[in-house]
């Protein structure tokens, strides 16, 4: 199968074409279905997805902007290194916005919020492909925090996701047949309305997970 077989372009009304390519091609480097180091080719994706070459163009720079690929004048387009470095940086910032807006969620949350958080958990427990498991545990973490009802802190926390994707993508290769991280343990301790818990639990997590993938990045 193609690559980008899974990543379709559904509609064209309501984006540019260079906006669906950039977010296609995003979303792809950011699974790990194109890895560190791999060149992208522009013929190739612009055959794929029934476009000219200027959208995927404008799609490449916009990858380059984010750090995603690099542009070689002389080589073409590569997808860019990832490093601990990178890492260590992303994860400190994760601790500090997440536990800041955990805080703020369990202010805010109900009873039918806590519903929601449920029938995620639930919908997590009952997929059996480890990949889309990740999807549905991102999910989670992102509905707790929208609960903190601060539209500039979910941004950040999205964006930071983003860059922490292609890290967790790495992760899973590894653990594909672990339940270690038993996300229903995080919702009992938020539900419990505990802060302080939550937050020593919170952090715990995102740390526990950050030093598997320290030593997957000094291995691999």
């Amino acid at each position: 199968m193609d690559k980008l077989d899974i990543y379709e372009i559904e509609s064209k009304k309501t984006k540019t074409l260079s906006d669906i390519v950039f977010s296609k091609l995003k979303t792809a480097i950011l699974e790990g279905y194109f890895r560190e180091g791999e060149k992208l080719s522009t013929e190739s994706i612009r055959k794929k997805f029934k476009v000219s070459r200027m959208p995927v163009r404008e799609a490449f720079r916009k990858l380059e902007a984010e750090g995603l690929v690099v542009v070689h004048p002389q080589i073409g387009v590569i997808v860019s290194d990832i490093s601990i470095e990178e890492f260590e940086e992303i994860t400190e910032v994760r601790i500090l916005l997440e536990k800041y807006a955990v805080k703020k969620a369990l202010e805010n949350a109900t009873d039918k919020d806590f519903e929601l958080l449920e029938n995620i958990i639930e919908e997590e427990e009952k997929e059996i492909e480890f990949m889309k498991k990740i999807k549905i545990r991102n999910k989670f973490h992102l509905e707790v925090y929208k609960l903190a009802n601060n539209s500039i802190l979910f941004s950040h926390i999205c964006e930071i996701y983003d860059k922490f994707g292609r890290y967790i993508y790495l992760h899973a290769q590894y653990v594909k047949k672990t339940e270690k991280y038993n996300h229903r343990k995080l919702l009992e301790v938020f539900q419990s309305r505990n802060i302080e818990k939550t937050l020593v639990i919170l952090e715990a997590h995102i740390k526990d997970v950050a030093e598997e993938i320290k030593r997957i990045l000094i291995n691999k």
